[in-house]
């Protein structure tokens, strides 16, 4: 989890360079290194962040997403970017996470008034 300052997530355009920054700087330091990312890369939802042989799942929590998006920061003044690693469920779901755990973390969402976003991962476009 990174904990950056506000500024780096007060619209989805900074949030994007950012989390291009953030996955370059951290490609250039892993082995074997990564090349440089795209915005197209981040905005794909199937996108996997690779650090070695490691791969994550990446969440971005800013100011610009409001109080009714899945990504909302409850407030949080910072920008949060959280490496999810790819077998972070692994210990407990070995094969894969079962349909009925997805559908109550979709149900969650739904609870909270937060529709589950099936690009979350993902920083969203600007159409």
């Amino acid at each position: 989890m990174l904990e950056l300052p506000g500024w780096a997530g007060e619209s989805l355009e900074r949030l994007e360079e950012t989390t291009v920054a953030v996955f370059d700087w951290y490609g250039a330091r892993s082995a074997p290194r990564r090349p440089a990312v795209s915005p197209e890369d981040v905005t794909d939802p199937s996108h996997w962040f690779r650090w070695g042989e490691h791969r994550a799942f990446v969440l971005c929590f800013a100011p610009c997403f409001g109080e009714d998006h899945a990504r909302y920061g409850f407030g949080r003044p910072e920008t949060f970017v959280m490496f999810q690693h790819e077998r972070a469920f692994h210990r407990r779901h070995p094969q894969q996470i079962p349909a009925a755990v997805r559908q109550a973390v979709r149900r969650t969402f739904d609870e909270a008034g937060r529709g589950y976003e099936y690009d979350i991962g993902a920083v969203p476009t600007y159409d």
